[in-house]
Order: C-alpha cells, then structure tokens, then sequence
C-alpha cells in the first residue's frame, strides 16, 4: 500500500519498541525509570498532536475576535493607548477566521482507501499494458508522476529536512 505511517504511528512505534526492546534488558534502576519516563513523554506528545493544530486555529480566530472586542469596547477613549489598540484590532483583529480542520480519524481512512484505490488501479493498468492496449502507457505514466511526487516529499520531510541526513 502506498501510505505514510503518521507522525503518531511513528510514535506509537517507538514507544513499542522501548517497551519490547529496550526495557527487557535495562537493569539499572534509573535507566529503567529514564526509558519508563522516555514513554510518558512521547505519549504525551501523541495526545497533543491529535489536538494541537485544532487548538492552533481556535486561539487564532478566538485572539482576532478578542482584539476586535477589545477595541470596541474602549470606544472613543482617546490617547496613545487607545489608538493603539484600535490599530492592532484595525490590523491583527482584522485576520480571517479559519475553518475547523477536518476529522483526521475520517481523513486517514479515506486516505487509505485513496491508497488501495491507486494499488488496484495500478494492477489493473498492468492488464491493459499486458493486452496491448496503448492508453494504459500514459495512464501508468500519470500514475507513476503522483507516486513520484509523493516520494520526493517523503524524503523531504522525513530524510533530508533536519531528518537523518548526514547524521553518523
């Protein structure tokens, strides 16, 4: 299946192995507590990415309306202070509101019907390029242009972009 694991099944994952892997064999104490306390963290962090950018985005249209009631409720007091708050509502206040991001439990499982859909679809072009049938030729080209895409941005984000490039 062409997926990326999320950045919570990464998690998810080192935590697995911390558990399995590495804690059987710690024997020292404090280690122990340092891998035990590691696993916190890290699930700590899982339950923050699920609700982080929602937050992100509820603070930004929520601090946009406060300086706009802010502003609204100085009135016409005049002086330095005043106008200022009136600019920063007059600029920052005036900042789009943001939908809500959609349900990423939703949005992962379309994905990944997304995924088998492209699997299927790339098996069937292999019967129409097995039958002769030309057209399957630009269709895998097509194919081939998006998984290509999608490569490059995984080495990106994963490998070169502060990943582990160069690390050694």
């Amino acid at each position: 299946m062409f997926t990326t694991p999320s950045p919570d099944d990464m998690i998810e994952g080192v935590i697995a192995a911390l558990q399995n892997e590495i804690l059987p064999f710690v024997t020292n104490p404090k280690a122990q507590a340092a891998v035990l306390i590691s696993q916190a963290i890290l699930q700590m962090a899982r339950q923050s990415i699920a609700a982080h950018d929602n937050q992100i985005l509820d603070e930004h249209n929520s601090m946009s309306a406060t300086l706009r009631a802010i502003a609204g409720a100085i009135g016409d007091t005049t002086g330095p202070a005043a106008d200022a708050i009136r600019q920063r509502a007059a600029t920052l206040g005036a900042e789009p509101d943001y939908a809500p991001l959609p349900d990423m439990a939703e949005a992962v499982t379309r994905h990944r019907a997304l995924s088998l859909g492209l699997v299927d679809t790339l098996m069937d072009l292999d019967l129409l390029q097995r039958s002769g049938i030309g057209a399957a030729d630009t269709a895998l080209l097509i194919l081939r242009e998006h998984l290509g895409g999608r490569a490059v941005r995984d080495v990106q984000t994963l490998v070169v972009g502060a990943g582990m490039l160069g690390r050694g």
